[in-house]
């Protein structure tokens, strides 16, 4: 309804900017099990990484390394939201390019996510996953609630894995997230009899 387009494209950045932020701090206040179906993480980290590039305006490169095959599955719902997070950060504060990355480790599957920009001084990094910390208000923007890492911390703790947040030796942050295989297997299993159970219900 406005007439002057500056000031009208001003006002949609704000509202998207305020729609983020409040997104942001449902998904971070939610606590609910996350009963979405399972995902292949390695077929659904490709997706991401396909879609984050078509339609993220001045995103730098995404590349994925995906070893872990078959066998590492997480709910669709968790997934998404780790990696939207983990590219957003990367998208406002690092630098390209990009990488995605999925292994089988000794411990468990690992999902890692790095890019190559100036990381996070030593000092900060027990405060970055933080909720509500901006580690550099002057870079914030807007948008940004100062979530993103902690909610990337709670999801993966919800889902029975761990999160390691850190710099890479050749510069950039890396964020690793390791997923016990007998975690993974379990939340395959009671979600396959959660769909039988209803199947049957029904």
């Amino acid at each position: 309804m406005m007439d002057e387009a500056k000031l009208r494209d001003g006002v949609v950045r704000d509202v998207d900017s305020m729609a983020h932020i409040v997104d942001q701090f449902l998904v971070f206040a939610h606590d609910g099990a996350d009963r979405s179906e399972l995902a292949e993480v390695d077929q659904h980290c490709e997706r991401i990484a396909r879609s984050y590039r078509a339609v993220t305006v001045g995103a730098p490169s995404v590349q994925t390394r995906l070893t872990a095959w078959r066998d590492f599955a997480l709910p669709a719902a968790t997934l998404d939201r780790l990696l939207s997070n983990l590219l957003d950060n990367a998208h406002a504060y690092g630098a390209p390019p990009v990488v995605i990355e999925t292994l089988r480790g000794s411990n468990g599957w690992v999902l890692s996510v790095m890019d190559n920009g100036k990381g996070i001084a030593a000092q900060d990094l027990v405060k970055a996953s933080r909720p509500f910390v901006r580690l550099d208000p002057a870079r914030g923007g807007s948008g940004h609630s100062g979530l993103g890492l902690a909610i990337v911390e709670r999801l993966v703790r919800r889902a029975g894995g761990e999160c390691e947040i850190g710099n890479r030796a050749e510069g950039g942050l890396q964020v690793v997230m390791t997923f016990p295989f007998d975690v993974v297997a379990r939340s395959a299993k009671m979600l396959h009899d959660d769909v039988l159970h209803e199947a049957r219900v029904m």
